[in-house]
């Protein structure tokens, strides 16, 4: 994987949804566990592209997937 942007998500069924709708577009995606720097609890965020990220948040909003954060995995 390229530079990534890192999604991060209230619900496991919410990062589900997330890599299901992109794997199904043949968008890059790897479900992780989310890095300390960004939480100390448990939880999943997804992993994609930065330069996808256009057709990431057409699809974000089409499917009405929440998400509760996107960071540059370069800034941690």
């Amino acid at each position: 994987m390229k530079e990534s942007t890192i999604f991060t998500f209230h619900t496991i069924s919410q990062a589900l949804k997330f890599e299901k709708i992109l794997s199904k577009n043949k968008l890059e995606v790897k479900l992780r566990p989310v890095p300390r720097k960004l939480s100390s609890s448990c939880g999943n965020c997804a992993y994609v592209n930065t330069e996808d990220l256009e057709k990431i948040e057409e699809l974000l909003k089409e499917n009405k997937i929440e998400y509760d954060g996107k960071y540059e995995e370069k800034d941690l």
